[in-house]
């Protein structure tokens, strides 16, 4: 009787999952449909996912009907089971054979339905991907290009840290495409989007917003230096000639917005200044860098700037202006400038240390493949989020850091302490992923406190007397239900508690809340 009870249970989860799935499926092909149906590709695309969804829907309708025939065979044995005499033991043996057979039966389309649920999401998953790239360039679609955003505005509000954005438009590209035609069009479209992806940054985001028109955000980036980002791609841009099958040496130029956010900005009110910024462009004479840095507009031009520009909407600290005064006065004398330390790396190999992280995207990427690997059985892992923070800003330290220089010398400890196996990434701005493979939450939480504890000895040991930089750390070990955004989030939450409790300190995560490990390290010392 507890079988068959266990089995309608069973019976009552699959019909809960075939629900939410479909739920989940139908929201999906709606919004895939209609983003697609602006790309001449979407009528294949959108064919293709209804036929996904329908072996899906078909394949959830068959489990249901397995369990629900499973369950009246079970319940069938059961009745016959209690009818048996019990001085009738080869009755009893034959009964409850059928029953272990039956078990087995329904053990196999199980297996066989988990690997064709595998397969499913695996499409879907390619689906949703492709539903967040553009056809045409293979850069972040609009889509891909609204969610940053939003993520960008929220990480300034919460850590401060700034970003800016680039809006770029082909000049004359309707005259173009009806002089060259369409197809070369759309080459001349890939060939820009493969220069604006190896001018920027690989942390940047390089999305097509549309038409001809190209977004780019740039994390941790004041104005001044968007602009110059922009006035290289500009420059790129204008010198490369484009090879097509049927026409060669075409040129095209591109203008240019910049803008970097202002305190309490939402997303919309920066992409109208960028827009501004990009209109003066066009009316400026096009193939130029136009910046509007929220009082005014004007053209970008290098030759004229100060070194670093801060808009006024952004206070900065006493320490950092005159750490830029400094800088841009060549009359200071040289003990004035040594009284603070350099806002840039001393050397390419301190850079190199740098540009070897893996980026968010790749340390992103080994984090899905750990999970794909967890499902099949491989071993657990932990992630670490790790910010560096200013404790001080004594004077007899020199004064705040630069985000560069604190960086650098964030990522030059990392590297050199974690363990070969150990996968250490860029995050975000100031902020670095650590990977620890067969790491359970205990070490993982002894490796982040080991690292926190140390690292000030390493400035000393390093820098010499230097303002003092802090880890914030948060912790989490993956769970059996984790998928890659809640993995993700739990250890966001640790960090951002870490933070906001007052820095220079570690979370974990256990999967209901975020928790000091003070209380945990001492149970493990008490234990052990």
């Amino acid at each position: 009787m507890s079988l068959t009870i266990s089995l309608t249970i069973l019976y009552v989860l699959f019909g809960f999952a075939a629900t939410a799935v479909g739920a989940l499926a139908a929201l999906w092909f709606c919004w895939s449909h209609f983003r697609g149906s602006a790309q001449r590709a979407s009528t294949a695309k959108a064919r293709h996912a209804v036929e996904v969804l329908i072996r899906l829907q078909e394949l959830m309708t068959r489990v249901a009907v397995d369990v629900d025939q499973h369950s009246s065979q079970v319940e069938h044995i059961n009745e016959k089971l209690a009818s048996v005499d019990t001085d009738k033991p080869n009755v009893i043996v034959d009964v409850v054979a059928k029953l272990i057979q039956a078990n087995q039966q329904m053990q196999k389309k199980l297996t066989s339905t988990e690997d064709k649920l595998r397969k499913q999401a695996q499409e879907i998953q390619i689906h949703t991907v492709e539903a967040r790239t553009d056809a045409i360039t293979l850069l972040a679609n609009r889509r891909a290009f609204d969610d940053e955003l939003v993520r960008s505005v929220a990480e300034f509000r919460r850590l401060g840290r700034t970003f800016s954005l680039i809006m770029a438009d082909v000049d004359h590209f309707k005259k173009f495409n009806d002089t060259h035609g369409h197809q070369v069009g759309d080459f001349v479209l890939q060939g820009i989007a493969k220069l604006l992806r190896r001018t920027m940054r690989e942390m940047d985001l390089v999305a097509r917003y549309g038409g001809e028109e190209y977004a780019i955000i740039l994390p941790g980036t004041i104005l001044d230096h968007a602009c110059k980002a922009a006035l290289r791609a500009c420059e790129t841009i204008q010198k490369h000639n484009f090879q097509h099958d049927t026409k060669g040496g075409l040129r095209v130029t591109m203008s240019f917005g910049v803008a970097e956010v202002l305190t309490n900005e939402e997303g919309a009110s920066l992409i109208r200044r960028v827009d501004k910024a990009l209109y003066a462009a066009k009316e400026g004479g096009r193939n130029c860098v136009y910046q509007y840095d929220g009082q005014t507009i004007h053209r970008f031009d290098p030759d004229k700037q100060p070194i670093l520009t801060e808009t006024k909407e952004q206070p900065k600290s006493e320490s950092i202006t005159a750490m830029q005064e400094i800088k841009q006065d060549p009359e200071a004398p040289p003990e004035d400038q040594s009284a603070r330390p350099s806002p840039e790396p001393a050397c390419a190999a301190e850079l190199d240390v740098v540009s070897a992280i893996p980026s968010r995207t790749n340390f992103c990427q080994q984090v899905r493949n750990r999970l794909a690997e967890i499902k099949r059985g491989g071993p657990t892992f932990s992630i670490v989020l790790i910010e560096v923070s200013q404790y001080d800003e004594d004077e007899k330290h020199g004064g705040q850091l630069s985000n560069e220089l604190a960086t650098l010398t964030a990522a030059k400890y990392l590297t050199t302490t974690v363990r070969g196996m150990d996968v250490v990434g860029h995050y975000a701005p100031g902020c670095f992923g650590l990977l620890l493979p067969m790491a359970g939450l205990i070490d993982s939480i002894r490796v982040a406190e080991r690292l926190r504890e140390e690292f000030s000895q390493y400035i000393l040991s390093t820098q010499g007397e230097q303002p003092r930089l802090t880890l914030s750390i948060g912790v989490v070990q993956v769970m059996e239900m984790d998928e890659f955004i809640s993995l993700m989030k739990r250890a966001e939450e640790a960090l951002d508690t870490a933070v906001r409790r007052g820095s220079n300190r570690t979370y974990y995560h256990d999967g209901k809340r975020c928790a000091p490990i003070t209380a945990m390290l001492e149970t493990m010392d008490y234990l052990s």
